[in-house]
């Protein structure tokens, strides 16, 4: 047990080391969904296996070389306690330009098993948020400019993400979940830093169905739909493919999504240590450029020492 604690210390370690310099976007869109799905929905934090832990971190750079451009970046821990519980603790910051948006959150899933072949699981974030502006870097016309000093620099408040999953055997699972559902009936809407609905009422939806399963190929098809009251929705489609080869587990796949953007990903998982690449091009007119951002993540997935001895 020491020797994989000290694995997820040195993780940490490295993550809050290259946290200041990376570059992305907003969670919804940060990983892609597929490839970390319990970072946005905490249902998904059930498909551990017992006394697993989970650690990952990433990032999604946005417009490289541009000053001020999105950026997020994620941290988080997972372990499965016991049989039906599971519980975490992650990290997403976001930067825009003068704006921070630091996410402190407490992930927790219960496993409600129906039968042999289908679970239900349910899940529930508690997001304690610091929301803060700074323009004390800004360029201003007039040194004297009182709209500078017209805002709350710092504000911190209390949020939550619910969310559910169904699995039928390995082949067919899907789930949902509500996002800043507590901040919008407590928090008065012009004391919000509002950038790119950070803060805004978002519901979420996800269907992953292995198309083919066999012994070392598995081929899945997933949906995902993003819905705001006060922004168009925008939905993802993708086609992936696993690879087994011995103890190196291999996925690949791509992906549309209804913001003109095609994805790409990547993901190598070996002995439990995976690396996870994703690129996005946009075909719109609407980007700084044809190429719109990537993201990079690593983690690993850590098994009981009791386990690996037996």
């Amino acid at each position: 047990m020491l020797r994989s604690l000290d694995k997820v210390l040195l993780f940490a370690c490295c993550a809050f080391g290259i946290i200041g310099e990376l570059k992305a976007q907003q969670i919804q869109m940060n990983t892609p969904f597929i490839t970390v799905r319990s970072v946005v929905n905490p249902a998904y934090l059930g498909e551990l296996e017992l006394d697993q832990i989970d650690f990952f971190m990433g990032t999604k750079q946005k417009w490289q070389n541009v000053p001020g451009a999105p950026q997020v970046d994620v941290l988080q821990l997972n372990k499965k306690w016991t049989e039906r519980n599971s519980v975490g603790f992650n990290f997403v910051r976001h930067s825009f330009a003068t704006y921070k948006y630091n996410s402190f959150n407490i992930p927790y899933c219960f496993d409600a098993k129906i039968n042999d072949v289908s679970t239900l699981r349910l899940g529930l974030t508690t997001r304690f948020i610091n929301s803060n502006i700074d323009f004390t870097e800004s360029i201003t016309e007039n040194p004297n400019e009182p709209a500078v000093g017209n805002y709350r620099p710092n504000t911190w408040f209390l949020d939550a993400t619910a969310g559910f999953a169904f699995f039928y055997k390995t082949r067919v699972k899907f789930g949902g979940a509500i996002n800043n559902f507590v901040v919008n009936g407590s928090i008065n809407g012009s004391d919000l830093l509002d950038y790119n609905n950070y803060s805004v009422f978002q519901g979420l939806f996800d269907c992953s169905v292995n198309m083919v399963e066999k012994d070392k190929l598995t081929v899945s098809a997933d949906y995902i739909r993003y819905i705001t009251r006060i922004t168009p929705a925008i939905s993802e489609f993708y086609i992936r493919s696993r690879f087994d080869i011995e103890e190196l587990r291999l996925t690949v796949g791509v992906g549309y999504k209804s913001t003109s953007d095609f994805v790409t990903l990547t993901k190598l998982n070996y002995k439990g240590n995976y690396l996870i690449v994703t690129t996005q091009m946009n075909n719109s007119d609407n980007q700084l450029g044809y190429f719109s951002g990537n993201f990079f993540g690593i983690g690993m997935t850590l098994d009981p020492v009791e386990r690996k001895q037996k």
